[in-house]
């Protein structure tokens, strides 16, 4: 009687550990950042903050979000009085500059030229509820090369984006 009760035993907490189990790996998925302007700021609660409850920034690792567009090395997740407001997607070299222009063109029209420099080029384009940035360093030796991605809310008012 007593084998009975501790296979029993031991088959629904085996069980138990396996469906936990599968419930704290589907909470883990990746954050998808094509999605993440105008969400409330408490989806970054697993992450470092960095400011206060006006202004705040999050810097994460590529293991934690994804883009559609842009492969991530680096975010900066900005956040204004409780909402994402906008994040820029650090990416290391410049290798696929050309290819997420291309696209960028397909998805939003033409571009405006913020700047063209020694030190890099950035260009913006708008759409009906936000303005992307496409930004890149130029060479310079023993200097990595970096792209910059960044997509904002059309209303704020920080100067990073």
């Amino acid at each position: 009687m007593q084998r009975r009760l501790f296979l029993k035993n031991t088959a629904l907490i085996s069980a138990g550990i396996v469906v936990f189990s599968g419930f704290v790996s589907c909470s883990g998925e990746n954050i998808v950042l094509d999605d993440i302007i105008g969400k409330p700021e408490n989806l970054m609660n697993d992450f470092p903050k960095s400011g206060n409850d006006f202004l705040s920034y999050y810097e994460v690792s590529k293991s934690s979000f994804t883009h559609t567009l842009i492969d991530v090395d680096k975010v900066y997740i900005y956040c204004q009085e409780g909402q994402v407001v906008g994040y820029i997607i650090r990416v290391d070299g410049v290798d696929k500059v050309g290819e997420y222009t291309n696209t960028l063109a397909q998805l939003y029209g033409n571009q405006e030229n913020v700047y063209v420099n020694d030190f890099g080029e950035e260009y913006e384009r708008k759409s009906d509820i936000k303005k992307i940035k496409l930004g890149f360093s130029k060479q310079f030796e023993n200097i990595p090369q970096y792209t910059f991605y960044s997509e904002s809310t059309l209303n704020n008012k920080l100067f990073l984006f």
